[in-house]
Formats: C-alpha cells, structure tokens, sequence
C-alpha cells in the first residue's frame, strides 16, 4: 500500500498478516534502559519495536449477543440517528458496541 511504502521508506519495518497476542520485556527490569519491548505473536515469535502501532479490525463483544437487543449482521448494537438501540425509547447506545 502507499502508507506502507511511505514507512519503509523512511526506514520503518511494517508487518502485516501477524497475530499479536501481547505486548512484554526481553531482558532488564521493566523500566531499565536495558530491557527490550517486544510484540509477542500467536506463532510463538517475538519482535522487538521501540515504538508500535497496533491496529485491530473491529469486532462486537460477545457478550451483546445475549442482551436481546437489536443487533446489525455484525452483531453490533443497531442504533438510529439518536442513538437508540433498535427504535427503543429506553435503550441507548454509543461508541465500541454500536453500529
């Protein structure tokens, strides 16, 4: 991609595809100078960074499913144009669980 490009470009290693799983410390105490911050990947592997920028696809709590309420095919919460979940006057709905 061109933002991807643009990075390595100006030296910084992209990954993609890769499942992280954790952030940890290699070594030294967790606030030494000598320890090394490292992205912990579902393969087992480990890689160092000095600075990460994590991005996720977004996904509903699985715990919305339960609620009984009016949920898109993504299963987030279906809100209107005031945030009401699924046309309830008493159920609201903002952020990371609507749609």
């Amino acid at each position: 991609s061109l933002l991807s490009r643009a990075l390595r470009k100006r030296g910084v290693d992209v990954l993609t595809g890769r499942d992280v799983v954790g952030l940890d410390v290699d070594g030294g105490s967790a606030k030494g100078a000598d320890a090394q911050r490292v992205l912990v990947c579902a393969d087992g592997s480990r890689v160092p960074y000095d600075a990460a920028v994590w991005c996720t696809q977004g996904a509903p709590q699985a715990w919305l499913s339960s609620t009984g309420l009016a949920r898109d095919d993504t299963g987030f919460l279906q809100v209107d144009e005031c945030l009401r979940v699924g046309g309830r006057a008493d159920v609201f709905a903002a952020g990371d669980c609507a749609s």
